[in-house]
């Protein structure tokens, strides 16, 4: 989506370093698991389990965020979504929070989206509240511009116009979409397609041509060796990886 001054996502501060960090650590530690010797069995363990950690935790840092948009507000924590009609939202508080994990280090932040007879927290932890009070600002204030927009088209519809008010409302959605530039589909930043190249390179450069060596050289070890005069080397290199 891309981004105007009502139309925007709120990321946890953490993201960049799930996706550039703890994917890449993960599927590595996952894919080595598999390759592991019998030998090394405490090693193999700790691959198996750390490697889906660390893709579980970075999968629930880069889901969780809120979408702000002209009509309501979403917030996506790790296994929950919540609808907030931007008339139904009174106030954004903010929450402060130990940090349990390392109580020696700062206070974690939180927005809480306060609605009638209720309180829906994203879990988005900011470790400086200064800039998650900047972040309230900005949502606080496009609200009140959606606000703005919509109270003519209401005045026009109990006025006895409602086929203006409609009017009006189709030629500011046009607006805004060809201001925005987006044509529904999802907007990829660079960095989002350099993660991409950089899975795809450790997937099919480093993990499937690793596998399909070692399924080879167990089927047929002998013949490649006799016709392939490198094979003995390749194999060699796994052997000091300790693959196979």
């Amino acid at each position: 989506m891309a981004e105007t001054a009502q139309r925007f996502v709120v990321h946890a501060e953490s993201r960049r370093f799930a996706r550039v960090v703890g994917y890449p650590i993960g599927l590595a530690l996952l894919v080595a698991a598999f390759f592991i010797p019998d030998d090394r069995a405490g090693l193999r363990l700790f691959a198996a389990v750390v490697g889906p950690g660390f893709l579980i935790w970075s999968w629930s840092h880069d889901r969780r965020h809120v979408e702000v948009t002209e009509q309501k507000l979403t917030v996506v924590n790790t296994f929950s979504r919540h609808e907030v009609p931007c008339t139904e939202l009174t106030d954004i508080e903010i929450d402060r929070e130990r940090n349990f994990d390392n109580p020696r280090g700062p206070d974690e932040f939180y927005l809480a989206l306060v609605i009638p007879g209720r309180r829906i927290r994203a879990d988005i932890p900011y470790l400086d509240e200064y800039e998650l009070t900047k972040v309230r600002a900005r949502i606080l204030r496009a609200r009140e511009v959606s606000a703005n927009e919509a109270r003519p088209d209401a005045q026009a519809a109990a006025t006895g116009q409602p086929e203006r008010a409609i009017s009006i409302d189709r030629s500011t959605r046009r607006g805004r979409r060809a201001a925005a530039g987006t044509t529904g589909r999802p907007h990829r930043t660079v960095g989002d397609w350099l993660q991409l190249a950089l899975l795809v390179a450790v997937v099919f450069v480093i993990g499937l041509p690793a596998i399909s060596i070692l399924v080879l050289d167990a089927l047929a070890a002998g013949w490649l060796i006799g016709h392939l005069p490198f094979w003995d080397e390749l194999i060699g290199f796994y052997d000091w990886l300790g693959w196979s």
